[in-house]
């Protein structure tokens, strides 16, 4: 070995040990203590309630804007249901003309002198609302050649003069984080607000904001029986509806699908927020499904119950499906035995049920003893006609289930302007009656701004999620390229745009059981952070703070609980290893020179 070589390995070794003394003297440990610990978690916990404090004032006033038009619709439809005609809200029809794109549009209004043009108040009629034998004219006649305000019921068009009126109350609460005001009636008619043209086929009953809304944030599970005893025809009708199903839940919704024969299949191992990306998911899944085995109905049926009493959120409205012929070959088969069952495993699920008898001859005594004592639904489905119909009448159940919800959507990026958006929507109910749904289309400027400005510490991130732990807002948004909405999707869990590990999970699974907390984890590079979550009044949405240890320490907040101390211990060790291995090397080189001068 030449004497260079021996240098160099002497000096790389000194240098090594120097490098883990460094290391070792500049980390900090952090001291754990009780003391320290809860004094961490308390000044977090404050710093998260100053930022949620100024979010939840952001989340109330568009709130209150939204509730100017909530009172407005609801005292229109007050009128209505008095049988009183002749309103403050009266719009003359015949003012109205047909148009094409965007049939039909307000025209000048001598009744109340008001010019209401393409930059005002526009609205949308579904096809579905025309008479049947109009239906399909409207869609395809490129210029009308009779009013299709002829083709509407009555009352829809006593409606539309009712609410006409609209655009006076949207023109004076439309701001500049406000860009798009709409209503959407059971009826079949949307008003716009500015206008915006839209496509014939369009029925607003159909968006997810709509059905969100009416019931709220949901909690679904849907069982599907997959027994060989099913006809495949009629099954893959019934999974064409599931798919339909799926597709009106928006991402404030969470979702589950469980399939059953003679035992249990699921599609994820707790309840997905329904985005874009998981329902594309679920779709697949359930084209995978296969017919085949015994059907082990008491399993299949508690099993998705148990789901929801696992995962569901307290705040969230939970819908139990089932799809099923009701009768079992496996497991527990007596009929009284089988309802005390299911009916037991509702007690900590707390759903309301729908039921579906699928093929000929289902079970019609279960499930209507099931729906009795559940306080659910039972739809018998045994015709081709019945199965086909089984998405509206699936809607039709939804909006009987009728609350007072305010509910903001997960956030999306314009395809006009490529700003971030949320849709805060509210259900219109008067007297168990429900009418329509009202749509704000909200920019999240300044709840980004908010983010950034109240701050106590310079590593401190603040976000805003939903109960599902996707977000609503995070500083990573304003650094995103907006214009590329298919790889920057904004419905992303918290974890990808902050920091994983098993103890932040364990928090977002609580979170979801409505245990909000705060608590010290560790993330997957070992660096620990103290995290804190709370609701945002009764909006659905949570605010969250996440704080670096070493960043409490720094700011010397904590006077002699300070968990910052050289780690002298880790120090002498380094330095120990160092030595020995450099007093080795050096023995080494000395014995091997010594052989090389004899020889």
């Amino acid at each position: 070995m030449s004497k260079k070589l021996l240098s160099v390995l002497t000096l790389t070794f000194i240098l090594l040990g120097a490098g883990f003394t460094y290391y070792s003297f500049t980390t900090p440990t952090i001291d754990l203590s009780p003391e320290f610990a809860a004094q961490a978690i308390q000044l977090t916990s404050g710093a998260n309630l100053l930022f949620g404090g100024n979010a939840l004032k952001l989340l109330n006033k568009y709130e209150g804007i939204g509730k100017i038009t909530k009172d407005y619709l609801t005292d229109v439809f007050k009128f209505n249901m008095k049988g009183k005609k002749n309103t403050l809200y009266y719009q003359n029809l015949n003012n109205l003309i047909p148009g094409y794109s965007n049939p039909p549009n307000f025209a000048f209004d001598p009744t109340y002198n008001e010019s209401i043009s393409t930059q005002g108040l526009g609205f949308n009629i579904a096809p579905s609302s025309f008479i049947k034998s109009y239906q399909n004219k409207f869609l395809s006649t490129p210029i009308e050649s009779t009013d299709p305000l002829s083709k509407i019921p009555d009352s829809m068009k006593e409606n539309i003069n009712k609410t006409s009126r609209l655009f006076d109350v949207w023109k004076q609460t439309l701001t500049g984080n406000t860009s798009y005001f709409n209503f959407v009636s059971t009826s079949g008619y949307s008003l716009n607000y500015p206008f915006f043209s839209l496509p014939k086929i369009y029925d607003g009953r159909n968006e997810s904001f709509y059905n969100s809304a009416i019931i709220g944030q949901k909690d679904l599970v849907i069982v599907i029986d997959r027994s060989g005893s099913l006809n495949k025809d009629t099954f893959t009708a019934l999974k064409n509806s599931i798919k339909s199903i799926i597709n009106t839940l928006s991402p404030s919704d969470r979702f589950n699908i469980l399939t059953f024969s003679d035992h249990v299949s699921v599609f994820s191992n707790s309840l997905s927020s329904a985005t874009i990306s998981t329902k594309i998911l679920a779709e697949k899944y359930i084209d995978r499904i296969r017919l085949g085995g015994l059907s082990d109905i008491g399993m299949g049926f508690t099993s998705g119950l148990k789901i929801l009493t696992d995962f569901g959120y307290q705040r969230n409205k939970r819908l139990f499906l089932t799809f099923s012929d009701g009768k079992p070959t496996s497991g527990v088969i007596q009929n009284d035995s089988l309802i005390q069952e299911i009916v037991s495993a509702n007690g900590g699920a707390k759903a309301t049920p729908i039921f579906y008898g699928i093929t000929k001859n289902p079970n019609n005594e279960m499930f209507t003893s099931l729906a009795n004592q559940m306080g659910g639904f039972y739809i018998n489905t045994n015709t081709t006609s019945k199965l086909l119909n089984l998405v509206p009448n699936y809607n039709k159940l939804i909006n009987n289930i009728t609350s007072e919800n305010k509910i903001w959507s997960t956030p999306f990026v314009s395809s006009i302007n490529h700003n971030i958006f949320s849709n805060l929507s509210f259900a219109i109910n008067y007297a168990g009656q429900h009418f329509g749904v009202f749509n704000i289309q909200v920019k999240l400027s300044e709840f980004l701004e908010s983010l950034q400005k109240t701050k106590l510490y310079n590593s401190q991130t603040n976000f805003i999620i939903n109960t599902g732990g996707y977000t609503f807002a995070h500083p990573i948004f304003e650094s995103l390229q907006l214009k590329d909405r298919i790889t920057n999707n904004l419905q992303q869990p918290i974890e990808n745009f902050t920091l994983t590990s098993a103890d932040f999970k364990g928090m977002l699974t609580d979170l979801a059981k409505n245990n909000y907390k705060t608590k010290i984890v560790q993330s997957n590079n070992l660096t620990k952070f103290v995290i804190s979550l709370s609701p945002l009044g009764q909006t659905g949405l949570v605010s969250g703070t996440i704080i670096p240890l070493t960043e409490i320490i720094n700011q010397n907040i904590l006077g002699s609980l300070s968990g910052h101390r050289p780690n002298f211990e880790g120090m002498y060790l380094s330095f120990a290893i160092a030595v020995t291995v450099g007093i080795i090397i050096i023995l080494l080189s000395s014995r091997i020179l010594k052989e090389e001068t004899k020889q």
